[in-house]
């Protein structure tokens, strides 16, 4: 799409594209690998999150300075390669983003929003079996709807600054509960649980900071690409700086965006540490007892919150799927513009930039489908 109607995205919906991009489903599970990396140990659960928010707030800062450099036809980080390291290096740095990194991760999420959706209606329908349905079939169901958010992204980026606007503050509303019944309710632990050698047990469901669990630094350690891994999708968002309306505005909007995602991260954190457990819930993994909301609440309420949760949960999935989309068309521009991707010159010349990108774009999906 051309740059001038492509620049449609304001400040706020830049900034929730940010946010609903880096804050996807992993937010609800990813806290309990975190506590197992730990043995159980809430301080080094939560200097892990700490130091892991730490360095990815420098960095986003960092790369806030290399998003805002321009070069002609780029931004984000292939502007910076290129001003830094050269036109080869620019080029590198586009072509693996975008045919490697955007091509493949945009594939895998339509899959996870395939299994989403699946298990949602799984959940409000026992006699629906998610077991009964392959892999195959989610990577099919979810290559039809990453085109479909592909295509609408390349339609109307207006329109899908909407979807991510709306996303976002959705996602806020299970995650606030997850929030308050896990710091106003921190000494309801319904169930704790002991599983594995009795010598060594892991502790689930007991406070992680009282349960007699030693402080672990390698445990720490371990568990920070876990913790880098929930923040690193502002690097999507960097691409896009040359399609807001106020481009000067992008290291703020980074900023922000990671601040909120980092305060929303530490207080989740907490929330698992003061119940044992880093699930908010449990049942999708068989586990209905190790979650935050069945350590809080009475089984039936917790049934009922398992339910409410899984909509939100893929209403959050499709923000990143929608997210991700966004950035993919902004970089594979930036692609076909200065003519990294080979043969597309002579596609841009014959049929013109909008319809370049499209195409360059569902042939990355569709192939990277094909791998997986």
């Amino acid at each position: 799409m051309s740059h001038t109607r492509g620049k449609q995205l304001g400040f706020f919906a830049s900034i929730t594209m940010l946010v609903g991009t880096v804050v996807g489903i992993g937010v609800f599970f990813k806290s309990h690998g975190i506590l197992r990396a730990n043995d159980w140990n809430g301080t080094g659960t939560f200097l892990a999150w700490l130091l892991g928010g730490i360095l990815s707030l420098a960095a986003a800062v960092s790369f806030a300075e290399i998003g805002s450099m321009k070069n002609n036809k780029t931004a984000g980080l292939a502007a910076w390669a290129e001003k830094v390291g050269g036109q080869k290096f620019g080029y590198f740095v586009r072509f693996n983003y975008s045919f490697f990194y955007f091509g493949i991760l945009s594939a895998v999420l339509g899959v996870f929003a395939s299994e989403m959706l699946i298990k949602m209606i799984a959940t409000f329908n026992t006699s629906f079996n998610f077991a009964d349905f392959s892999v195959g079939f989610h990577v099919l169901l979810g290559l039809a709807l990453a085109i479909g958010l592909l295509v609408l992204n390349y339609l109307s980026l207006r329109t899908s600054g909407v979807i991510q606007i709306a996303s976002t503050i959705l996602k806020w509303i299970p995650l606030l509960v997850v929030i308050f019944a896990g710091l106003i309710l921190a000494n309801t632990n319904n169930k704790p649980m002991k599983i594995g050698d009795p010598t060594n047990p892991m502790i689930l469901g007991e406070n992680a900071f009282t349960n007699g669990k030693a402080f672990n630094f390698t445990g720490m350690l371990s568990a920070l690409p876990a913790v880098l891994f929930a923040f690193d999708a502002f690097l999507n968002v960097g691409s896009m700086s040359n399609r807001m309306k106020k481009p000067k505005s992008f290291p703020l909007v980074i900023v922000v965006g990671m601040v909120a995602v980092l305060a929303l991260y530490l207080m989740i954190a907490l929330s698992a540490i003061l119940h044992g457990s880093g699930m908010v819930d449990g049942t999708a993994m068989g586990l209905d007892a190790l979650g935050i909301f069945g350590q809080v609440f009475s089984p039936e309420t917790s049934l009922a919150m398992a339910k409410f949760t899984m909509v939100f949960m893929v209403i959050s999935t499709f923000g990143v799927v929608n997210g991700m989309s966004a950035a993919v068309v902004a970089v594979n521009t930036q692609a076909i513009e200065t003519n990294t991707m080979f043969g597309f010159k002579t596609i841009k010349e014959k049929l013109g930039l909008d319809k370049s990108v499209l195409i360059l774009s569902l042939g990355l999906l569709v192939f990277w489908s094909a791998v997986i």
